[in-house]
């Protein structure tokens, strides 16, 4: 009698154990999609389509200015701009269970630095969304130190001491 009443609790959890989740792989490429989502939302002037994106109470911070947005304060600026197509690349996405970042390269063209940015995501309701994200401008490439200089000036104050010689 004892088995006949857990039979329903373990054909319940035998049910749980064979529904997959999604391979790491099918979730790279959804979190992937919504960086494309998020662009496309951009290009097309899609409101919706950019809120999608997003949770309600998502928050973006971006480095040049320290500025914080939320979502409305974003939307009423996502107009149709037919002539973006931004270069994605250097993708990096962490998965860990539920939680995920992804981390990119935006540019205008091959001759802009662009910005690196970041989407903090969570799976909700089996959908990944993104909770906040921060941008970086990426300087303009500098020359390299050489392996053997020590970064401290060092030289800089000697070739200064001998031309004031």
């Amino acid at each position: 009698m004892r088995f006949v009443a857990l039979a329903p609790l373990v054909l319940l959890a035998a049910g749980c154990a064979t529904q997959e989740r999604p391979s790491a792989d099918a979730d790279r490429e959804r979190l992937l999609a919504r960086v494309t989502q998020f662009h496309d939302a951009i290009r097309e002037g899609d409101k919706d389509a950019y809120a999608d994106v997003f949770v309600d109470d998502f928050v973006f911070t971006w480095s040049r200015d320290g500025r914080l947005y939320d979502r409305e304060a974003i939307l009423p600026n996502v107009v149709p701009t037919p002539d973006f197509a931004p270069l994605v690349d250097e993708e990096i996405v962490r998965i860990r269970g539920d939680a995920a970042i992804v981390c990119f390269r935006v540019r205008k063209s091959a001759d802009d630095t662009g910005a690196r940015v970041t989407f903090s995501c969570a799976r909700i309701d089996g959908a990944w969304k993104v909770l906040a994200s921060h941008g970086t401008p990426i300087a303009a490439p500098t020359a390299p130190i050489a392996p053997d200089d020590p970064g401290d000036g060092a030289e800089d104050a000697e070739a200064g001491a001998d031309a004031a010689e």
